[in-house]
C-alpha cells in the first residue's frame, strides 16, 4: 500500500518536527503571497478611484471598498497563519 507524502508514522521525532516546521513555513509563504496580490490590487483600485472621471467614482469607490474588504480578510487569515499556525483551503475556509 503507497503511503501518503504528509505521512509521517515512520518518522523518528527529529524528522516528525522538521516535517511540521516545513509544513508551517510553506503555508505562511502561500498566505503572506496571497496578502501581497491583495494589498496590490487594493492600492491599485484606490489609485484608479482617485483618477477616474466624476460620473465614474462611485463605481471605481465600490471596487476600492470591496478589495479593501479582500484586503481585510487576507490580513486576518495571514495572522491566523502566523499566530495560531491555521491553514485555510482556496475559498478561505480553515482546513
Amino acid at each position: 500500500m503507497r503511503k501518503s507524502f504528509y505521512d509521517t508514522s515512520g518518522y523518528n521525532p527529529i524528522q516528525k518536527a522538521a516535517s511540521t516546521v516545513g509544513k508551517y513555513v510553506g503555508n505562511i509563504k502561500k498566505e503572506v503571497g496571497q496578502y501581497a496580490g491583495s494589498y496590490r490590487k487594493t492600492i491599485g483600485a484606490q489609485n484608479e478611484a482617485r483618477t477616474v472621471p466624476p460620473s465614474m467614482r462611485p463605481a471605481a469607490k465600490a471596487r476600492a471598498n470591496a478589495a479593501a474588504a479582500s484586503n481585510k480578510k487576507d490580513l486576518g487569515q495571514l495572522a491566523g497563519a502566523i499566530l495560531q499556525g491555521r491553514r485555510y483551503d482556496k475559498k478561505g475556509r480553515i482546513k
